[in-house]
């Protein structure tokens, strides 16, 4: 007889073998997966335009950051920017995160491969770019500042994407939580997500644990996020100094813009996160995520995506901002 959990829930015990006995993906694959992240970033940085003002327009100011778009903005021209915005980087990152399996077939490493392409262009742009340019280099600190919102909104932005994407098959199991050793781009993002919100708490909590447990545990051990051990630790900081690395590049970019999606998540991260949170629930009360076909599941993801950019585009445009 089914006890009243396994009544409301019939796929319960199926869903608990669908995130069971998992081992991750190798440490070549999360590099890739973590390089592609920020690189999209700059690449859409590089071909971001000032042209979203017209005479009948909204004006619209910063006051915290100078490389943040502004002037008079017109909704239109304002929507345009956040469509392109998602089309060259959210859509690529959904596609990077979910048809893996399927271009496998074709070529064994495309993750890396295409990593290593995307990277290559984006040099190539910044040489073109630099090339009979004066640069002016910001002030170290206003750079710094800049640099750690970039890399936290790229954290929650990948976030975002992931708490949904991994409730389908689409998205490779190989890149879910590990079940207790083993490295996966989900085991890397929940510590970086503790890392990146400890970077601007007052508190602080988060990284001084992550010293003391490399002081503390000397031991060589397999990577384990549940333990939280020295080579987990490592692991962590290890990719998340590599995207902070990358995102430092615009310094040295003439002319660079901070994109309309990147300015309005942070202006309200946490508020973007928790949205992300109700419209994954909505899904899951409306779709069973585990018999979803390949397209159905893309199509969820890509109009999911498209849904919580957009609000969070529009509480952006209209000056909303959370106050927690």
């Amino acid at each position: 007889m089914d006890t009243p959990v396994n009544s409301f829930n019939p796929n319960k015990h199926l869903k608990e073998q669908f995130v069971s006995n998992l081992t991750g993906s190798s440490m070549l694959e999360i590099i890739a997966l973590a390089t592609a992240v920020p690189v999209l970033i700059l690449l859409r940085r590089c071909f971001c335009s000032n042209g979203m003002r017209d005479g009948n327009a909204t004006k619209i100011s910063s006051k915290k950051n100078d490389d943040v778009i502004v002037g008079l903005r017109s909704l239109r021209a304002y929507m345009a920017a956040t469509l392109i915005d998602f089309l060259l980087i959210i859509l690529p990152l959904l596609l990077f995160f979910t048809v893996s399996t399927c271009l496998e077939i074709i070529l064994s490493e495309w993750t890396s491969v295409a990593a290593v392409l995307l990277t290559l262009l984006l040099i190539f742009l910044i040489a073109a770019k630099r090339c009979g340019a004066f640069i002016y280099l910001e002030d170290g600190v206003d750079s710094l500042r800049t640099n750690i919102s970039s890399y936290r909104v790229s954290i929650m932005v990948v976030t975002c994407l992931c708490i949904l994407a991994v409730d389908f098959r689409i998205f490779p199991r190989r890149y879910a939580k590990t079940d207790t050793y083993g490295t996966s781009l989900m085991d890397l993002g929940v510590g970086s997500f503790v890392l990146a919100n400890s970077l601007v708490s007052r508190q602080a909590r988060g990284f001084p644990m992550l010293l003391l447990t490399v002081i503390l545990d000397r031991k060589v051990e397999r990577v384990s996020r549940r333990t939280c051990n020295v080579a987990y630790v490592t692991f962590v900081l290890a990719q998340n100094l590599q995207v902070l690395a990358i995102l430092m590049l615009p310094d040295y970019i003439p002319g660079h813009k901070i994109f309309v999606l990147e300015e309005a998540f942070n202006q309200n991260l946490l508020a973007s996160f928790l949205l992300a949170n109700v419209l994954t629930g909505v899904v899951n009360l409306f779709i069973e995520t585990l018999f979803a076909s390949s397209a159905s599941a893309l199509a969820v993801l890509v109009v999911y995506a498209f849904v919580l950019f957009l609000v969070v585009g529009l509480a952006n445009f209209y000056g909303i901002k959370s106050k927690f």
